[in-house]
């Protein structure tokens, strides 16, 4: 399950009891709690922080493992996605496109 830490959370996407879903949770060290859910499933994402954002990027859509060029950036404090600029060429394993 690709999970990230930001402050005292800690963040999951796109992955809940081993299904992928379109669902997100956040851990406070004690319960999971749901977060604002993405529209569609994910998986084979990369993620990066900053102090303030987790940036959400590429990945795969489940059953086919097709590459995926989009981005996304989720506002810990608005609990809100932003659609991003997307990327020109992504390799998720075993395929590899360019945009």
């Amino acid at each position: 399950m690709p999970v990230v830490g930001l402050g005292s959370n800690m963040y999951a996407f796109g992955v809940t009891g081993g299904a992928i879903v379109a669902t997100s949770n956040k851990f406070d060290g004690t319960t999971w709690s749901a977060i604002a859910s993405r529209h569609r499933h994910w998986s084979f994402h990369q993620q990066l922080l900053t102090e303030t954002d987790i940036y959400i990027m590429g990945g795969a859509r489940p059953v086919q493992v097709a590459p995926q060029n989009t981005n996304y950036r989720y506002n810990v404090a608005t609990n809100t996605y932003t659609t991003l600029a997307s990327i020109t060429y992504i390799c998720v394993e075993p395929k590899c496109s360019i945009f």
